[in-house]
């Protein structure tokens, strides 16, 4: 329990504005389970390593007509009710829909 109150109040300083803090990995286990959660779109994608302001960030090829092959599948939408819906039910024990 300590380490989810040093979380929680320490998302609460960074973030004043926001109630609670976000769990990040519950979606990602949701996917494995059901990957419909997500959209994907197959394209290329390039991690950037020597980059000054832009070290480690993932930079996608979304041209129509791109010389590269599809590397990579990028989420860019989740149904976020559906999951929200199936969530909560998990956690709170009931059946889920």
């Amino acid at each position: 329990m300590q380490i989810t109150d040093f979380y929680v109040n320490s998302y609460q300083e960074m973030h004043p504005d926001i109630d609670g803090c976000p769990l990040h990995d519950p979606l990602a286990v949701a996917v494995c389970e059901d990957p419909g959660y997500l959209s994907l779109e197959s394209l290329y994608a390039h991690i950037e390593l020597h980059g000054e302001w832009s070290r480690g960030q993932v930079i996608p090829d979304r041209r129509p007509v791109s010389r590269h092959l599809f590397n990579a599948h990028v989420a860019i939408d989740v149904d976020a009710t559906r999951f929200q819906t199936t969530f909560l039910a998990v956690m709170l024990n009931e059946a889920t829909p």
